[in-house]
């Protein structure tokens, strides 16, 4: 029946539906048909008691989501990557090393089964020159310094930009150490300022647009760096394999 029809008053979810003499309370739209027989009046009331529980749920949800976003913002405000001197010296098999970043990036993940880093990702990096081959099937501290920050970088670059930014040779411990305290700082004070978004009650939807506005604008000036450095580097390892 259109939305115009003098037999039906359309309050949406929750309603209390009557025919006739007899009710049906606080049962959701859905559950019956809109359709009325010639002569037959069909009559929908809303109910406000519903609904005012439903915008009560609404506000508990989005003190849940606030709460959590406060926990993973303070536990971000102390985020410190692994030191070069910190990095494991022992060479370690590649189920070592998976454990290994996942502790150490755990607080990048997403979902709790989602993983930064799996096997195939790994073999997928060392074949495309990423990453040196392993020896003897061992990662030493210079492939866990790559991966830490290939890890962290693909989010926001393409695996090509990644290679025209380390991939001359195995990250150093110089290019390792800017990397970390850049990482560093950029995430600790990018949750200093959600926290207080949190503490502060203000709008969370707006504060996300902020941040992802600003990381598209920071994204883009960094594979507009590294396109230019592709461009460049192209006809010189041209020239040098022919």
């Amino acid at each position: 029946m259109p939305f115009g029809s003098p037999f039906l008053a359309f309050h949406w979810p929750y309603c209390t539906l009557s025919r006739r003499g007899k009710q049906w309370p606080n049962r959701p739209l859905s559950h019956f048909s809109t359709g009325c027989p010639p002569g037959k009046h069909l009559t929908i009331a809303h109910n406000p008691g519903t609904l005012k529980g439903r915008k009560e749920g609404c506000l508990v949800e989005t003190e849940r989501a606030r709460e959590a976003i406060s926990h993973w913002a303070q536990e971000g405000e102390s985020f410190t990557p692994p030191a070069w001197e910190d990095l494991p010296t022992i060479p370690l098999y590649m189920d070592q090393v998976i454990l290994y970043l996942g502790e150490s990036l755990e607080l990048f993940q997403r979902e709790e089964s989602a993983s930064l880093l799996t096997n195939s990702m790994i073999n997928n990096y060392v074949k495309h020159g990423l990453l040196p081959h392993p020896e003897k099937k061992k990662y030493s501290r210079e492939h866990l310094g790559a991966l830490m920050a290939i890890c962290a970088l693909k989010q926001v670059l393409s695996m090509q930009d990644v290679d025209t930014l380390f991939g001359q040779g195995p990250l150093d411990r110089e290019t390792y150490a800017l990397f970390r305290e850049a990482h560093q700082r950029a995430v600790q004070e990018t949750c200093q300022a959600l926290e207080k978004t949190c503490r502060e009650k203000e709008d969370l939807k707006q504060a996300a647009l902020l941040l992802a506005v600003e990381a598209n604008a920071k994204r883009a000036a960094a594979e507009r760096i590294l396109c230019e450095l592709g461009r460049q580097e192209k006809p010189a390892g041209k020239e040098k394999r022919d």
